[in-house]
């Protein structure tokens, strides 16, 4: 089943609010945050089950925006890891793939 993204916002006090956003369709996805633009603000990396990995920027207020960044083949992708592999200063993206696909960097 797929399902729409929905965020909710904490508060400060432990409480979360749905913030009325919603990504798009998931389907058992991991969501991962970084600083993807080095903003200083999280950012999100979803990978997919057959569906597109996509790209989703914080601006800085909650509001995250679809870059429309597709990355990598549709396969079965259940994770990602995010870290800076080639030590170059900026981030990079590591999934893992089963079913149909191979490991992407």
């Amino acid at each position: 089943m797929s399902y729409p993204t929905v965020l909710y916002l904490n508060d400060g006090t432990g409480s979360f609010t749905d913030s009325d956003q919603q990504l798009n369709v998931t389907k058992w996805a991991r969501i991962e945050t970084a600083d993807l633009n080095n903003d200083d603000y999280l950012d999100a990396f979803i990978p997919n089950f057959q569906l597109p990995n996509e790209v989703w920027l914080n601006d800085g207020t909650g509001n995250f925006e679809d870059t429309g960044l597709r990355l990598g083949g549709i396969a079965g992708t259940p994770s990602c890891a995010i870290g800076d592999l080639d030590g170059d200063g900026d981030l990079d993206v590591f999934v893992a793939n089963f079913e149909g696909g191979s490991n992407e960097i």
